[in-house]
């Protein structure tokens, strides 16, 4: 902080809220910050500057969400100093800032999965981290799965979650086929995963995940499942505002 930087003073409500927020889902976009709590352009950058001043949070540039644009805007961190703040104020922290880290080339795939959450959740969707479904799934921490999604509001089924930006490679396609295979095997005892959704943004890759999936299923790959669906990014988080699953579509037939 440089002299004469204005900081917070007295930490309030806000504060904690986007501070819980971070240390939840690791890191947001400022345009994630605003649209989640509610916030104007303009006061959005500046309790981001605030926060940042105060040394709770740090800011990065943005690298590789957007395809062909030069500056992708910051996303925002929580920082020790930030986690000491929430447990001052009461709030359950037990994690540590290293178990908070994510590797940079993931940081593209974090912030579009949480954009999933920020547009979903007002809708009744919870978005549960990656992290914590591979520790409950007791699967390897290097798989991709990027969380699964469930709606409280009307007691949806649980979908892993993948989200892939622009460009994929068949090397990627086919670890996350093996994946949704792996939890969706019946395993004594174990908790497993039925239903799964793919976010795709851009046009390039779309038929080769479509190809892909056609492919696996001739070794019945489609009946392990209970369910798969292929989005395009910004159509999924349209339909998932309404409905929950294929089925609610019958009734407007």
């Amino acid at each position: 902080m440089e002299k004469g930087e204005q900081v917070i003073k007295e930490v309030r409500e806000l504060d904690l809220a986007i501070l819980k927020g971070l240390y939840e889902y690791r890191a947001f976009t400022t345009d994630q910050i605003q649209r989640r709590y509610g916030l104007t352009y303009w006061y959005s950058y500046r309790k981001i500057r605030l926060l940042r001043n105060s040394g709770l949070i740090s800011s990065h540039s943005i690298v590789g969400l957007e395809e062909g644009k030069g500056y992708q805007g910051k996303y925002h961190r929580i920082t020790n100093k930030g986690l000491m703040v929430l447990k001052e104020h009461g709030v359950n922290v037990d994690k540590r800032m290293q178990q908070l880290e994510v590797a940079e080339r993931q940081i593209p795939f974090l912030l579009a999965t949480n954009d999933v959450m920020v547009d979903l959740e007002p809708y009744g969707w919870v978005l549960t981290d990656s992290r914590e479904i591979k520790e409950k799934l007791n699967v390897n921490r290097s798989d991709n799965i990027h969380g699964t999604l469930r709606n409280e509001y009307r007691g949806s089924r649980e979908y892993g979650i993948y989200t892939y930006l622009h460009g994929v490679s068949d090397k990627h396609i086919a670890k996350m086929l093996r994946e949704i295979k792996n939890y969706s095997q019946v395993k004594d005892k174990a908790i497993t995963l039925q239903d799964f959704i793919i976010f795709k943004k851009g046009k390039r890759g779309f038929e080769q995940i479509i190809n892909a999936i056609m492919n696996e299923d001739k070794g019945g790959f489609l009946a392990r499942v209970s369910s798969i669906k292929l989005f395009p990014f910004t159509f999924g988080k349209y339909y998932l505002r309404v409905f929950d699953d294929e089925r609610e579509l019958l009734n407007y037939a």
